[in-house]
């Protein structure tokens, strides 16, 4: 679902306006602000988001609409203000039912409810925030376990399993360095990074493919 954000009534619900701003404080707050929503929003939804903010005259820097994070940022300067310019961008919203539209204002949450857009205070879409991070978080450590477990759950190899894989790589590694001893090295030969990436990369490969061996079972 699509948000459309009421910015500074969502920062006030966050506790982010309760105190007054030294120069280029309000600036700093809203760009701090709108880091942790984008991370709290991930990607997808981030991509996703309008936030408006009320301007009576545009920040140092800033474009009356631009992207932060992947979220679209407007500043009202051409409206009365961010409410004004919320009503309108839900006007002419073409999916309003689609679109969540986060504020406490009830001017605004009248305009969605008109539209049958999805209306969320500023403080219950808080709380959702930090619902799903929790989710994600579970997420996150649960696939970590079970990758633990799987991995913990792998046998080393037996010496002749990994002398099977020596024989394997042993002949074409062998027919490369018969088809390129007459060779005279070129003038554009690759650096010993570039050799240190490539031996790295083919024991990760190495790695990998005997991960794949089928084992015998133990007697």
């Amino acid at each position: 679902m699509r948000l459309l954000i009421d910015g500074y009534n969502l920062m006030h619900a966050a506790g982010r306006m309760n105190r007054r701003f030294g120069p280029d404080g309000l600036r700093r707050a809203r760009l701090r602000f709108l880091n942790e929503l984008a991370l709290k929003l991930g990607v997808d939804q981030s991509s996703t988001t309008t936030i408006v903010f009320d301007a009576s005259s545009l920040p140092l820097n800033q474009a009356p609409e631009s992207i932060c994070k992947g979220m679209t940022v407007i500043y009202a300067i051409d409206d009365d203000d961010a409410d004004t310019r919320i009503e309108r961008l839900i006007a002419q919203d073409s999916a309003p039912r689609s679109l969540m539209v986060v504020s406490s204002d009830r001017r605004i949450r009248r305009a969605a409810e008109r539209r049958r857009a999805t209306s969320r205070s500023s403080d219950d879409f808080l709380d959702d925030l930090e619902t799903l991070r929790s989710d994600r978080h579970a997420h996150v450590k649960a696939t970590m376990r079970s990758n633990e477990a799987d991995r913990a759950q792998l046998d080393p190899l037996s010496e002749e399993e990994v002398d099977a894989w020596v024989l394997e790589f042993e002949e074409p590694i062998a027919s490369l360095s018969a088809s390129t001893q007459d060779t005279p090295p070129s003038l554009d030969w690759w650096t010993d990074l570039d050799l240190d990436q490539v031996s790295k990369e083919v024991e990760q490969e190495f790695r990998h493919d005997l991960r794949l061996i089928p084992r015998k079972p133990r007697r």
